[in-house]
């Protein structure tokens, strides 16, 4: 057996700093680094963004400034030319006296009085005196045409026409060139503005270029940085892992102090190869292990192999018996069976046997007493056949006294013939045993009508009455006799009836005997039966049983033999993996 080595484990733990991280940042998960690096980025880009729009929007105010100055403009230059038009439309009515020009200059001078008002809405201080004057002026020239020109001209007074006109256009030029100036400090002011809402666009656009710079500059700048700091830490961890992968378990733990995805990294990383270490030495230790237990179980396998062999032929020789046992146990099932159903024909036979010797004992009992009533009968015809043969006797001592005879041998003759009918019909009843009595019956009636023909011809044949008195004397006598031997056969057949109803009762008792017997053999054998088919039930299940145990034994057999191959097996690679362990670096 090969004495187990236990190769040095290099305990390493991973290092722990004990100040506090410099910076917070360290602890941040990766994409949270990059994530802090876009806010950064996009802070600067809000605040950029937000001096841009605080510098556009006075540029817009600006631009409005411009827009109304431009409007003002427009309204100076309109002004300007309301108090030329009104100009002119004095000379149209100084020339054509028309009256239109005059509702057309007051038109224009609605107007322009608009016009004014809107401009000192919108005008500053300064210019505001201006536009009073330009008023002021308005209404002087109202007054010149409406009160000095328009009369003037009514009356034909074009001197004091012309004087007026004068004054009017006098008006008119230092009205205009009120508006000029006006005019004229609007254009530089509106120029001032322009320049100044050009440089506020420069700026603005100075200032988005330099936050996208800066932005750019800064994302970069941390993203080079965070790129730094992470490659550096995971070409530590590549540079290990590597290590790890070619073998060499005997590396340094990687010293990292932070607690984000590289921290965690290194942390699994450093784990990873103490446990690589501790799983490698178990290896080679498990390995030996193995190998020694593969050999072991090898010559076990072989050992249960043989024995799985010998369990397999006895159990197929214990499967012949069994099966065998089975049959048996089958074929006496199928005799008891048999055996049960002659049981319950003969019980039914016998039973039939009781009823029918309970009809014999019924009807013997009856012929007995039928025989008793006829063999009464027998006495009473006895007695008769013994009168008549006395009256036939004193017949040869009464021959002379025939008629009176005759009369008394019709009444006999009539009760005789009576009798005889009786006689016949018990004779009839008694069957076989009154057969004889049933001849001597009919020989009576056949008397007795013989006797009544006589009577009726006895008046002819009174001469003959002494001969066939001796005869009927000897007929009689010879009938008294039979009488006597069917009296006493009827006693005879009456005592055979008692001995058959004796022994009919004898043999019913033991009919009933037998048929009780014959329940208890039925109800046995049909236990016998039932434990007959229990026996082969179990005989069949063993046989089965032992069948299956036999393929059980062999199948065994068959995966002990794949056992040994994987003992084998498992030794070749324990070998293997012995080896492969040993490519590992562990000190």
């Amino acid at each position: 057996m090969k004495k187990k080595t236990r190769l040095p484990r290099k305990e390493k733990k991973v290092k722990v700093r004990t100040k506090k991280s410099v910076s917070f940042f360290k602890n941040k998960r990766i994409s949270q680094k990059y994530g802090s690096v876009l806010a950064i980025v996009i802070l600067l880009f809000i605040i950029a963004t937000a001096i841009t729009s605080v510098i556009l929007n006075d540029l817009t105010n600006k631009l409005d400034e411009l827009d109304q100055k431009g409007n003002n403009a427009l309204v100076l230059s309109e002004m300007a030319s309301l108090f030329r038009q009104k100009d002119i439309r004095i000379s149209d009515y100084i020339l054509l006296e028309d009256q239109t020009a005059i509702d057309q200059y007051n038109e224009q001078s609605e107007k322009l009085n608009a016009l004014i008002e809107q401009a000192r809405g919108v005008a500053p201080a300064s210019a505001r005196d201006i536009l009073d004057q330009v008023k002021a002026n308005d209404s002087e020239m109202n007054r010149i045409f409406l009160d000095l020109i328009v009369p003037s001209v009514q009356r034909g007074n074009e001197e004091e026409t012309f004087s007026s006109k004068q004054l009017s256009a006098y008006l008119r030029s230092q009205t205009i060139d009120h508006i000029d100036s006006l005019q004229e400090d609007l254009e530089n002011d509106y120029s001032a503005s322009v320049q100044e809402a050009k440089e506020a666009a420069r700026q603005s656009l100075f200032l988005l270029i330099l936050s996208v710079i800066v932005a750019s500059l800064v994302s970069i700048i941390f993203s080079k940085w965070i790129s730094r700091v992470v490659e550096s830490n995971l070409k530590k961890v590549v540079q290990v892992s590597t290590s790890i992968a070619q073998g060499k378990l005997n590396v340094e733990p990687i010293d990292y102090d932070g607690k984000d995805d590289i921290g965690q990294l290194t942390y699994a990383v450093n784990t990873m190869a103490d446990n690589l270490r501790s799983i490698v030495s178990e290896l080679l230790i498990v390995s030996q292990h193995v190998d020694t237990q593969s050999g072991t179980l090898n010559s076990t396998a072989v050992e249960v192999k043989d024995g799985s062999g010998q369990i397999a032929s006895s159990m197929d020789e214990l499967a012949q018996g069994a099966e065998q046992q089975a049959d048996a146990a089958s074929s006496i099932s199928e005799l008891i069976e048999s055996l049960n159903h002659q049981i319950a024909d003969t019980h039914r036979s016998g039973i039939q046997l009781s009823e029918t010797a309970n009809s014999v004992l019924r009807v013997s009992e009856e012929g007995r007493i039928q025989m008793e009533q006829t063999a009464g009968q027998m006495k009473h015809i006895t007695s008769l056949v013994s009168e008549s043969v006395e009256k036939v006797q004193g017949l040869e001592k009464r021959t002379l006294e025939i008629s009176h005879l005759a009369n008394v041998i019709q009444a006999i003759s009539a009760q005789t013939n009576l009798l005889a009918l009786n006689a016949a019909i018990e004779a009839a009843r008694a069957g076989e045993h009154g057969r004889g009595f049933a001849v001597v019956a009919d020989e009576v009636r056949k008397l007795a009508v013989q006797v009544d023909e006589s009577v009726k011809e006895i008046t002819g044949i009174v001469n003959g009455v002494q001969s066939e008195t001796a005869n009927v004397v000897t007929s009689l006598n010879n009938g008294f006799n039979e009488v006597q031997k069917g009296s006493q056969a009827m006693q005879h057949t009456t005592k055979t009836f008692a001995d058959i109803i004796q022994f009919v009762n004898e043999m019913s008792g033991s009919i009933q005997t037998i048929s009780l017997s014959l329940d208890s053999i039925s109800e046995g054998s049909d236990k016998i039966s039932s434990s007959s088919q229990e026996v082969a039930s179990v005989s069949e299940e063993s046989s089965a049983g032992v069948v299956e145990t036999a393929a059980a034994s062999r199948q065994l057999n068959k995966s002990m033999e794949e056992i040994s191959e994987s003992a084998q097996s498992l030794a070749k690679l324990s070998k293997d993996l012995e080896q492969s362990v040993k490519q590992f670096t562990l000190a």
